[in-house]
């Protein structure tokens, strides 16, 4: 185990430069509330490309990729790759957005404007709830990486690492954000190019593939049904996610017009590549054997075991990069939605830029408690993917059809959202709870239930729509104002 010193010093270091990047990033900048929460609506390819890499590789991404891996083999990582089309997917649509909402902020500018009140009350529920949940996993991670490799007790790593991420987002909003992720990025592609191939002259492939095959012959087939069943929900849960997630939508409204599309594509692509490569950390342990008692254990195990101390060093730096590059993405978009839906809609509508600035760094400071206090329990990264997943299967066809199709009805979103994240969460929830006793099939039924909640959502939708049509003018989406149009410049 790598000296806890070395711990210390490494995540000292890193947030010192990440600190100094996103404070100077932000000296003289956020001059109002789009520049903390859009940038200026300016970013060009480049660094468009770079942040949505860096909010999509996140620290979970590389702990919880391998857990599929170790779990299903080929199949789990090739499903968790399916993310990166979520990206893909989502860019027409952002396109299309851009253009439409040339003054959008949030995600759900687009759900009040596009549907009705009820709607948009009932996909704020849910999408706290799953922003919450889905933001827990990283200081999850970043204490279990801080605790297996450098015995830095799991607490105080949470905390040691999410404190300064916490503090430039405070200062700098997106812009810190932004700024902060191109280095990130950079780190991750590096450090993953150097640590698969490593991992791969240490584990030969055919001893990958042999002891996998040994230890349970379905990890390496491609056509077992728990792997097939996974894969194909995850490319619905994954997509789903994209669009709940505000920091996409930010994104997306903060970019160059020209250059949407082009950023969500090749961001897409490139994104596929890591669980693929991370889940060989999976297929490392479950050939060998690895003893693994928690499966948030999986990656630090396998390098701990086969690398001398600097390079398990440079792997938490890489785990490190990961958690910091999302954890800044995640903080800013709920602090911005929460400062623009609670504040700006239902308490103050007169607030000047001055005072949403303010409350949105209030809204970080809040988010950045609650997502710690999620995580004090140290849940399985895995399990709270898996349970969130049909809430973000079951708004997929609102966001797709609500985007191209004008006759999507606002009462069938209503109907349909509701009863398939209900059945969801009663799905996915209920063994644990003791509500049901899961069937003895060959599939995990909880993939089995992002496939249903998506089917039953989009057949209630596209259903009630076609027996109850709305005939919705996309021209009022330009009517969605930021709320800082007007008013005076935050004094920072």
């Amino acid at each position: 185990m790598a000296n806890t010193v070395v711990g210390y010093v490494m995540v000292a270091l890193f947030s010192l430069v990440l600190l100094g990047i996103g404070l100077y990033s932000a000296r003289g900048n956020v001059v109002d509330f789009d520049d903390y929460s859009v940038a200026g609506r300016n970013v060009g390819l480049g660094l468009g490309i770079g942040t949505l890499l860096a909010s999509w590789v996140t620290a979970s991404t590389i702990i919880a990729a391998p857990q599929i891996a170790y779990q299903l083999g080929y199949l789990g990582a090739i499903g968790y790759a399916m993310g990166g089309l979520g990206l893909v997917f989502f860019a027409p649509m952002a396109k299309r957005l851009r253009r439409m909402m040339p003054e959008g902020t949030t995600v759900t500018d687009f759900f009040l404007a596009r549907y009705d009140r009820k709607n948009y009350y009932l996909f704020m529920v849910f999408f706290f709830t799953l922003i919450f949940m889905n933001s827990a996993q990283l200081p999850i991670a970043a204490g279990t990486l801080l605790d297996v490799i450098f015995d830095i007790p799991y607490h105080v790593g949470m905390l040691a690492a999410t404190v300064p991420v916490l503090i430039y987002v405070l200062s700098g909003g997106l812009r810190a954000s932004i700024s902060t992720d191109y280095l990130q990025t950079l780190g991750i592609i590096v450090l993953l190019l150097v640590f698969v191939p490593l991992v791969l002259f240490t584990v030969s492939p055919s001893q990958i593939v042999d002891g996998m095959a040994a230890a349970d012959p379905a990890t390496v087939s491609l056509t077992a049904p728990e792997g097939l069943l996974w894969a194909l929900s995850a490319v619905f849960f994954l997509f789903g996610l994209i669009l709940m997630l505000n920091s996409f939508w930010q994104r997306l409204f903060s970019f160059d017009e020209d250059q949407v599309t082009k950023a969500y594509v090749i961001a897409g692509i490139a994104w596929a590549a890591i669980p693929l490569l991370t889940g060989i950390f999976g297929f490392v342990a479950r050939a060998r054997g690895i003893a693994v008692e928690s499966l948030n254990n999986v990656a630090p195990l396998v390098i701990e075991q086969l690398f001398p101390p600097t390079l398990v060093v440079a792997f938490a730096v890489l785990v490190y990069l990961a958690f910091s590059s999302s954890l800044d993405t995640r903080i800013n978009g709920m602090a911005v939605l929460s400062a623009h839906e609670l504040y700006y809609k239902h308490f103050n509508p007169d607030a000047s830029n001055q005072r949403m600035v303010r409350a949105g760094r209030i809204a970080t400071a809040v988010f950045g408690v609650v997502i710690l206090t999620i995580g004090w329990a140290r849940p399985a990264l895995i399990d709270i993917i898996v349970v969130l997943s049909p809430i973000n299967a079951a708004y997929v066809p609102a966001f797709v059809l609500g985007v191209f199709w004008k006759k999507t009805s606002s009462d069938a979103v209503f109907v349909g959202t509701l009863l398939a994240s209900l059945f969801g969460i009663y799905g996915t929830l209920g063994p644990f709870l003791g509500l049901w006793q899961p069937p003895d099939l060959p599939i995990n039924t909880e993939y089995m239930t992002t496939m249903i909640c998506f089917v039953l959502s989009t057949g209630i939708i596209v259903g009630g729509s076609l027996l109850f049509p709305d005939s919705y003018d996309f021209d009022r989406l330009a009517s969605v104002k930021s709320s800082t149009s007007t008013g005076e410049p935050a004094d920072d």
